[in-house]
């Protein structure tokens, strides 16, 4: 796996975006700070120098009726890092890994179209690792490696090792293996809890299921089962659910 880091970009994903022509299958690209750097619907993904930020370019084998899973094998792969360093941290659909109901990873997954052809698929990773503050309008939803566990991190290290776990993972997926998605389940935080999300702008409240194979999250609401592919996903009860 090819690689370059930047002590400041913009965007590990846009950078790839950009430049997806020149660059090779599962090429990563690595920062110390992203001064535009985004989360899903949006949000800016807020840093402080102790993250891990990255993003792996993928331009071979992606049929575009499976893109919605790679979130999934994604989030697999980190999973099965972190749970080396902490052990009771769960995935929260689509695209987080949680702790004590707090974020500890978020994934974005973003496509490289050229008019109507898929040039490729860049797989967005960002990590709280040494960090010990956060900003004040996320710091009661956030955590990271250190403060969990009271130690630092090597990070780029860790991302070495997530990278690699990323590719195996991709690898065995595409082979025809689905194993990630009972992985998903095992350690999902909404199975069996009651959420409230949003769906054509309006509220619905229901008890989230299992994430299905196209990447999409079933929710048991008063008319019937419904699936969810994507949108903001909030609980509506307070309990932790034990670590399966």
């Amino acid at each position: 796996m090819k690689k370059i880091h930047f002590d400041t970009i913009l965007s590990t994903n846009a950078f790839l975006k950009e430049h997806h022509r020149e660059l090779a299958d599962f090429f990563l690209v690595s920062t110390t700070h992203q001064t535009e750097g985004r989360g899903r619907l949006g949000r800016l993904w807020n840093d402080d120098r102790h993250s891990a930020l990255f993003s792996i370019l993928i331009k071979n084998d992606i049929p575009v009726d499976l893109i919605d899973r790679i979130p999934l094998v994604a989030i697999t792969s980190v999973h099965k890092v972190l749970s080396h360093y902490v052990p009771r941290i769960l995935i929260k659909w689509p695209n987080d890994i949680i702790m004590t109901e707090k974020k500890l990873v978020g994934v974005l997954v973003e496509s490289v179209f050229e008019g109507a052809a898929l040039q490729g698929v860049v797989v967005g990773f960002g990590i709280n690792v040494n960090n010990l503050t956060f900003p004040e309008d996320i710091v009661v939803k956030s955590t990271s490696l250190a403060i969990e566990t009271e130690r630092s991190y090597d990070i780029d290290a860790l991302i070495d090792e997530i990278a690699k776990t990323f590719q195996a993972e991709f690898q065995i997926w595409r082979s025809g293996n689905d194993d990630f998605l009972k992985y998903c389940n095992r350690f999902s935080s909404l199975v069996g809890r009651s959420i409230t999300f949003y769906r054509d702008n309006q509220e619905y409240k229901g008890k989230a299921g299992l994430m299905a194979l196209d990447g999409s999250l079933s929710v048991s609401t008063s008319e019937g089962q419904i699936y969810i592919r994507s949108g903001e996903v909030s609980l509506s009860d307070n309990r932790e659910l034990p670590v399966k």
